[in-house]
């Protein structure tokens, strides 16, 4: 972990390694609230949660079904829907001309490592179904 001191209108970049930057403002430091209010530039396809944010979504998504999908020409994908129906449905839809598509249920006991990355990749609410690439 990175710990920056900064004053009010101090900039820190973070250059990422294919040219974008991410640009982070402290904009106040409220001292009598003990809050700071900051700025913070990155590329559209970059997510930013707060903690507070990513734990709700991770409390929803706890409660909802996550299918590990998979075909014989694609990737695994981590699905969280309804159905398992829905689930392959979803992943039709990214991978077109998919055979042999096969899905499960993943248990729970095996879920806990995985909400935070789907909570990462969800949008707020949780708008169901939507998918990741399951981690190797």
């Amino acid at each position: 972990m990175l710990l920056l001191t900064a004053n009010n209108g101090d900039q820190t970049t973070i250059s990422l390694p294919g040219g974008e930057t991410i640009s982070i403002v402290l904009i106040e430091n409220r001292q009598a609230s003990r809050q700071a209010v900051f700025g913070i530039q990155a590329p559209d396809h970059c997510r930013i949660l707060r903690g507070a944010v990513r734990g709700r979504i991770a409390n929803q998504l706890e409660r909802t079904p996550v299918f590990s999908v998979q075909s014989a020409l694609h990737q695994p994908w981590l699905i969280a829907a309804y159905t398992v129906e829905e689930a392959i449905s979803f992943y039709q839809g990214n991978f077109p001309g998919s055979i042999d598509v096969q899905a499960g249920q993943v248990a729970m006991h095996r879920r806990p490592h995985w909400l935070d990355l789907l909570a990462a990749h969800s949008g707020e609410p949780v708008q169901l179904p939507f998918g990741i690439r399951q981690p190797d």
